[in-house]
């Protein structure tokens, strides 16, 4: 069983291609991410999706419960799926997921505290410790940007490849990261 993340899928919403410039049109954007998706997850693991996993208002004539049920049936795994701004939902659908968080969650891996939420945040829980802080809604456009531990893990990001990040990947990332946090930790500028 794998531990992958993810965020901003944006199923069903046809006007996030051209606001993220993605590489799909409308009649294969979703099949695209499916695929992506199920080549990385199997159906044991566990996908944490930090928000915004689907928008189907936008297409006429859709009946906006049952494809939000038969998209989630064709996606591979057991998903934890921390609330967005564009996650409205009925309890229907949130019942096809393994557990839904409206705001932030707090987990551990492998003895790493490690703070959930569709939003990125200068400050959270024991992020002066070493916690991390794993968000979405900026579609990559805060790479670069250095908020101690915290990592966008939104399908736009480019090292993402509009995949979930399997768990030893979004280590190997974060590792990169400890020596600035603890070099700004030193001179008292550490944002977290």
């Amino acid at each position: 069983m794998e531990r992958l993340f993810t965020a901003d899928t944006h199923f069903g919403h046809y006007n996030i291609i051209k606001h993220c410039n993605r590489p799909w049109g409308p009649e294969d954007h979703d099949d695209a991410l499916v695929a992506r998706w199920n080549a990385v997850v199997s159906k044991r693991d566990i996908v944490y999706h930090l928000g915004d996993f689907a928008m189907f208002k936008s297409i006429p004539g859709v009946d906006r419960m049952k494809a939000y049920r038969k998209l989630r049936m064709r996606l591979n795994g057991k998903i934890h799926l921390v609330l967005g701004n564009h996650d409205k939902m009925s309890s229907e659908v949130y019942d096809t997921f393994t557990e839904v968080y409206p705001g932030l969650k707090e987990i551990t891996i492998e003895k790493q505290k490690i703070t959930l939420c569709h939003y990125p945040m200068r400050s959270w829980n024991c992020s002066f410790h070493g916690s991390w802080h794993l968000y979405g809604h900026v579609h990559g456009r805060m790479e670069g940007t250095n908020y101690g531990l915290s990592q966008d893990v939104g399908v736009d990001v480019p090292d993402w490849n509009y995949a979930p990040i399997p768990w030893e990947n979004l280590k190997a990332k974060m590792e990169t990261k400890i020596p600035d946090w603890e070099k700004s930790k030193a001179n008292g500028t550490s944002r977290g």
